[in-house]
């Protein structure tokens, strides 16, 4: 970490904090940095735990290259901990932020072009075997929100796996962690597929297809699906996949559609695959 100066917080999550840092001898390379406090975390458990996120996060990253992904730029070790050192735009600004500056004024043409952006890049780490299994809007990032030319970047990486591939040294597998609720905030909870938190050993693309379908929830009603795990699981207990049209007026049936079935609590009425969101979306 020597060659970044941190300046000031623009982030946080459970263990860990994003910081704005410059580089010492080049002021115009900026980076987000993210610093893993595992120094000072009370149990060898904890600290484990946080080493093993920061970690997992730098091993899917490092061979995830994607437009729609925050670009990682190395791992490093800071005296409070594991630190990843990513790409930096002043301008850009957290999806949830977005929505509710943009609530009145955002088409549904655009709402439209961000969710499928969002869905593609998920379809893309499928394609390399990788799960975030904890998207949400607060983990992705909008740049130029000013212009017409919206683009995403997703981050928060910490809680996802890879399967291994006997075919690449590349793509060996990353291990899931066991530990989800205790890594996520609990206002990521709300688009996390039930099973993500009650049986983290149920691994598979349904965990990014729920959590697509509650984002665009968000997307195109402006509110986001509960407040928590708690509250989403006990609105899926009601209606079997969230209902758009209890909080928008106006909602197409093929929207309501692809929302109630990407975030159907039962794996086997869910809408199978991210390739299949999109189809659905392209109804929408």
């Amino acid at each position: 970490m020597s060659d970044y100066l941190l300046e000031q917080i623009i982030g946080e999550g459970p263990g860990y904090q994003d910081w704005l840092a410059t580089h010492v001898r080049l002021d115009a390379i900026k980076r987000r940095v993210r610093l893993y406090h595992v120094r000072t975390e009370s149990s060898k458990e904890d600290r484990g735990k946080l080493e093993r996120a920061a970690l997992r996060e730098f091993q899917l990253l490092e061979t995830l290259q994607h437009p729609g992904i925050l670009r990682i730029h190395g791992f490093s070790e800071h005296e409070l901990g594991p630190a990843l050192i990513f790409d930096h735009d002043p301008l850009e600004i957290r999806l949830d932020h977005f929505l509710s500056q943009q609530r009145e004024t955002l088409g549904v043409g655009t709402r439209l072009e961000l969710m499928r952006q969002i869905a593609e890049v998920v379809r893309f780490a499928h394609d390399k075997k990788v799960i975030h299994r904890g998207l949400c809007p607060q983990g992705i990032l909008v740049t130029d929100p000013s212009t017409s030319h919206l683009r995403i970047k997703i981050l928060n990486w910490q809680v996802g796996y890879r399967e291994g591939s006997t075919t690449s040294k590349v793509s060996q597998a990353v291990s899931a962690t066991s530990h989800v609720d205790r890594l996520v905030e609990d206002a990521t909870t709300a688009y996390m597929a039930p099973e993500a938190i009650a049986d983290e050993t149920n691994l598979g693309e349904h965990l990014d297809v729920f959590s697509l379908g509650a984002i665009a929830y968000h997307l195109f009603s402006g509110e986001p699906p509960a407040a928590n795990g708690l509250e989403l699981s006990n609105k899926l207990r009601e209606t079997k996949g969230l209902q758009i049209s209890s909080v928008m007026n106006g909602a197409g049936e093929s929207l309501q559609d692809l929302i109630k079935f990407a975030t159907h609590p039962e794996v086997t009425s869910r809408i199978d695959s991210v390739a299949d969101f999109l189809e659905h979306l392209d109804v929408v």
